[in-house]
């Protein structure tokens, strides 16, 4: 089950730092959240950790997982109604490293802090994932708000080194982001008898989800070591009524994708990419489909256009010099639309982010 863990969402002011987890494993016996532990499972971001390891955990390194109420025996305790662990400012969290578990760090159903929050140099390496910041179904829209993701370093990540989703309010461009990362590939330095980094499964440096996520911005981030194909094909899977065209499994290598788990009839939000450095890495985006997100690269860091747009290939789109240009094609044999084999850049009038100051 958990290793530490802050079990009813009340819990504030607690200092972690300097703690060493090994080897989580799941257990039917416990509460629910034990049968996908996490070495440190955290219910209450008010807290400070600094500088912690969590080394081969069956499911998560890392987990703030936080609701709107208080959960377990202290519920009922006065004052407990009015803590909404969901929306709590941050202690801190810094310098801490997950490598070997399935989920190096993770936010999941919702973080909404009431501020700005800043979030600094977590390592993650030899994951499956190795950072992911997604929300539950019922807080698409809002379930990942005014986050900064600040010099995460992060390699050898099986399926993805970063997945993003979640949003900030559709009137605003201050979303989620990452700034100063390192994303790398393959670095060389994994075994194949590695849990999750000995298959290639995937192999994105940043991944941001097609599900209602919006205004996530990369920022001065490096990718490295991302070329070739990876172990696994492309998959449509069903969960309930809801039908998923999944890229986790896609043979296609890329820096920087859409779509984690994209349902039918989404797609469209908007990104934002500057000071992007890209190193031994043969494809900078992939798309899966015509539907998935529109990425404005303010200035031209990623497709040579300072203000214009990258979107997935569609025939209505002409091609006007100056304007809309194809990119290098992936498969020359295959043209279907929604397949993701081209990405075009639009060129705009003016800068998309005029006006708009930069929290």
């Amino acid at each position: 089950g958990n290793a530490i863990f802050l079990e009813d969402g009340a819990e504030t002011g607690n200092n972690f730092e300097r703690n060493l987890i090994i080897s989580v494993f799941p257990t039917m016996a416990l509460i629910g959240e034990d049968q996908i532990p996490a070495a440190f499972w955290i219910s209450n971001p008010s807290n400070y950790f600094d500088g912690n390891v969590a080394a081969g955990s069956a499911a998560h390194g890392f987990w703030i997982d936080l609701e709107y109420e208080v959960r377990g025996p202290t519920a009922d305790l006065e004052g407990r109604k009015d803590v909404v662990a969901a929306n709590s400012s941050l202690g801190s969290f810094d310098n801490n490293v997950a490598h070997s578990c399935e989920r190096g760090f993770r936010i999941w159903p919702v973080f909404q802090p009431p501020e700005y929050t800043r979030m600094s140099n977590f390592t993650g390496y030899a994951n499956m994932n190795g950072f992911e910041a997604s929300p539950a179904w019922e807080d698409i829209g809002h379930g990942i708000g005014l986050l900064n993701f600040d010099h995460f370093k992060l390699a050898d990540n099986s399926e993805n080194n970063i997945v993003l989703a979640g949003t900030s309010p559709a009137e605003s461009w201050f979303g989620p982001q990452i700034t100063n990362a390192v994303a790398v590939g393959r670095s060389g330095a994994q075994r194949d008898e590695d849990r999750w980094s000995g298959r290639w499964r995937n192999g994105c440096g940043v991944r941001v989800d097609g599900r209602n996520s919006r205004f996530a911005w990369l920022d001065s981030t490096l990718f490295a070591h991302f070329s070739g194909k990876s172990d696994c094909r492309n998959e449509v899977f069903h969960t309930g009524n809801r039908q998923f065209h999944s890229t986790r499994f896609s043979s296609e290598v890329a820096a920087i994708a859409g779509c984690y788990a994209c349902q039918d009839n989404i797609g469209g939000q908007n990104h934002r990419l500057s000071n992007l450095s890209f190193v031994d890495v043969t494809r900078r985006m992939r798309f899966m489909w015509k539907f998935e997100s529109i990425f404005r690269d303010l200035d031209g860091s990623t497709s040579g256009t300072a203000g214009g747009q990258i979107v997935p290939y569609n025939r209505l789109l002409p091609i006007i010099e100056g304007h809309c240009r194809p990119s290098v094609m992936i498969d020359p044999e295959s043209e279907q639309e929604g397949e993701g084999v081209l990405q075009r850049t639009l060129k705009r009038q003016g800068s998309p982010d005029q006006g708009i100051a930069r929290p």
